[in-house]
């Protein structure tokens, strides 16, 4: 992310850190809002991720019988 001195004062301060956030964010959400694109698989990784959580215990308990 780049930071820009808006207010001249020579330096980057709170002030232009915060500037610089705040249009970077509002520029991303325009760019979300424009492309109109269907979810893409990683999206779905949740899924896949819970199910290794809930088999690795199930697995251990087997194990230990």
């Amino acid at each position: 992310m780049r930071f820009i001195d808006y207010n001249g004062s020579g330096g980057l301060d709170s002030q232009d850190i915060a500037t610089s956030v705040a249009v970077e964010e509002a520029t991303r959400d325009d760019e979300l809002a424009e492309k109109s694109t269907p979810q893409q698989l990683s999206n779905n990784a949740g899924c896949a991720t819970m199910a290794a959580f809930m088999a690795l215990p199930i697995l251990a308990i087997l194990l230990a019988l």
